[in-house]
């Protein structure tokens, strides 16, 4: 048996596969169907990021505020690894 493709899915292709016959998109419902068949068949496996939950649980009208007032805190330290590499 081959080693089946990694997909990861988002919210805005996730609904086509699940659930095809209610597809809002021009070719959805038949792009989604092909799809879970070959998640069906072992072909591809699909999977979800935590990312992606994470970002979806922020409201549409939320993400703006969040997004843009969001800030990393980063610290960089050059050195030389224990086994002498740097």
């Amino acid at each position: 048996m081959n080693t089946p493709i990694r997909v990861t899915f988002d919210t805005n292709t996730l609904a086509d596969v699940v659930a095809p016959v209610t597809s809002q998109r021009l070719n959805g419902a038949a792009d989604g169907a092909k799809v879970r068949s070959t998640i069906r068949a072992g072909t591809i496996q699909g999977f979800f990021c935590e990312t992606m939950i994470t970002l979806e649980g922020i409201k549409n009208v939320d993400r703006t505020i969040v997004f843009g007032s969001t800030t990393t805190n980063t610290h960089f330290q050059h050195g030389v690894a224990p086994d002498g590499n740097g």
